[in-house]
């Protein structure tokens, strides 16, 4: 019968108990009491199948999430101590030193493991959402919600293969720029709509790690994505090899120090951050082509914006007499001749062959006076920091700028012409109401903007970008949307006022009932 019952603890129900595990209760030759103490360990048998079971379910696949392979293989290797006893209690019976009691008395505590364990697997097999790194923070949930020392010795041994898997993760990623993840198990995925190489891979907040720093995380991501772009360099390829050594040192020990890990990790940042900085802005020069966006599409450059303004003018002009549209080509050939003039020997060496103006068939909401799209070719290192959308971003702001900046030039043009006793004191208010307006949303558009580090770059440059985009009243709000469509009418209310001016400044009398009719309008907003 011992043998009968150490068959049973193995899994296999035998002959003493039926498939259900248990004992026939009118067993002959067997007091009461044994015939219970039988049933409690004929459980803890169909416990042990039931575990088996689950192993056996992802040993025989060959697709399998990765940290949950790392929890079977764990859970598989953590019963072998199970089954030396029962190797060895076995053993005693041939000797005939082995009892019912004493079978009971070594597996006692396995009644609550198997019990608890059976628990947590079958919540993982129902929540289809624990995988990945979510899988390991649970394992930390249920180490440390026991007070059990044999349960949390048990947790402790899973939490360490999933560590192990967790850990080769972030070292594939940091140091070979690689994500093998098939399952979406890790905190980093590839994108599809990726447009430049720097912006391959995102972040999923759903797989954040609870037991380490957001920053950690973020500064994970940060080191991947300079290897990324820099493997060939020789200075990258060295603290590769120097943080190669510090990780497999991590790998190596019995327990993982989250606490030295994220040390290590915040220094490994911070010198690779260093290669790109020097890699990018001093053998690349990225701050020229960082400067030429900011004072080309955000209008920041005073002497050239005039010019550039004044001559856009003059060739809408000539357009209108020859009843011709004004085409790229002269756009092109007229912005890069004032820039040249303008601008300083550095920004024509590393802005101008890059810009270039555009017609975008589609719906697009340009400057009253200057309907193109600027064009930029984002190259090498600031497609690190700038895609193509971005570059629809800048333009917006573009368009919006330049149409502040045309209505302020030909209010102050306008203002200046009409400073003679002779003209109705009507106008002068207008103009300067009007002026009075588009300066101080000038001057308001201007706090807005923001200044971002080359360190940030990476992180920052979106955020940025949107909050710019929202203070100009540009993004897709409800409210933004409403207020942009009123400043683009007052634009359209202000041009108008100028060219009335002018027309009535050509026939020598001014026509004030309609000048009055555009106050009036002005007014109310």
């Amino acid at each position: 019968m011992i043998h009968e019952l150490l068959l049973t603890l193995a899994g296999h129900h035998g002959d003493l108990f039926n498939s259900d595990f248990d004992v026939d209760p009118n067993f002959p030759y067997l007091h009461q009491s044994e015939i219970i103490l039988l049933g409690t360990l004929a459980k803890l048998g169909l416990n042990y199948s039931k575990i088996k079971s689950f192993i056996c379910k992802y040993q025989s696949t060959n697709r399998i999430p990765i940290f949950k392979l790392g929890l079977v293989q764990s859970i598989d290797l953590w019963l072998k101590e199970y089954d030396s006893i029962l190797v060895q209690l076995e053993m005693d019976s041939m000797k005939g030193d082995c009892t019912i009691t004493l079978i009971n008395y070594r597996l006692e505590i396995y009644h609550i493991l198997f019990r608890d364990l059976l628990d947590f697997i079958e919540h993982i097999e129902n929540d289809n959402s624990l995988v990945g790194v979510r899988l390991l923070n649970y394992l930390h949930i249920r180490l440390s919600t026991n007070g059990v020392p044999q349960l949390s010795d048990m947790y402790s041994t899973f939490l360490k293969a999933c560590q192990s898997v967790f850990l080769n993760q972030m070292v594939i990623w940091m140091l070979h720029a690689a994500n093998y993840d098939s399952f979406d198990e890790f905190f980093i995925r590839k994108k599809s709509d990726a447009i430049t190489l720097w912006d391959s891979y995102e972040l999923d907040s759903s797989q954040f790690p609870n037991f380490l720093p957001v920053s950690v995380v973020e500064n994970c991501f940060l080191i991947g994505r300079v290897v990324l772009v820099l493997k060939k360099n020789p200075d990258t390829q060295s603290l590769i090899e120097k943080y190669r050594k510090v990780f497999d040192y991590h790998s190596k020990s019995a327990e993982l120090d989250y606490n030295i890990l994220e040390i290590d990790i915040n220094s490994f940042k911070s010198e690779i951050v260093q290669i790109l900085f020097t890699s990018v802005t001093i053998k690349n020069q990225i701050s020229y082509p960082l400067h030429s966006f900011r004072q080309i599409y955000l209008m920041g450059q005073g002497d050239f914006n005039d010019e550039f303004i004044e001559q856009c003018w003059e060739l809408k002009k000539k357009s209108d007499l020859a009843l011709l549209p004004t085409s790229e080509r002269e756009f092109n050939r007229l912005f890069k001749r004032i820039a040249e003039d303008y601008l300083h020997d550095e920004w024509a060496k590393f802005s101008l062959p890059n810009f270039e103006f555009i017609d975008v068939q589609k719906d697009y909401t340009g400057p009253i006076e200057f309907p193109k799209y600027l064009n930029y070719n984002v190259t090498w290192p600031f497609d690190l920091f700038v895609n193509s959308k971005d570059i629809e971003s800048y333009n917006k702001l573009f368009s919006f700028f330049l149409s502040i900046k045309i209505s302020i030039k030909k209010l102050v043009q306008i203002r200046k012409s009409i400073m003679t006793p002779q003209t109705p004191k009507l106008l002068w208010i207008m103009c300067s109401r009007q002026l009075f307006f588009f300066e101080s949303l000038w001057s308001y558009i201007q706090e807005r903007d923001q200044s971002v580090s080359i360190e940030d770059l990476s992180r920052k440059h979106e955020q940025v970008l949107k909050t710019l985009l929202s203070g100009c009243f540009l993004n897709d709000s409800k409210s933004s949307k409403l207020i942009n469509e009123n400043i683009v009418d007052i634009i359209k209310l202000s041009l108008k006022t100028c060219q009335l001016i002018e027309q009535s400044q050509q026939q020598g009398q001014y026509n004030l009932l309609m000048l009055q009719d555009i106050n009036k309008v002005f007014v109310l907003y």
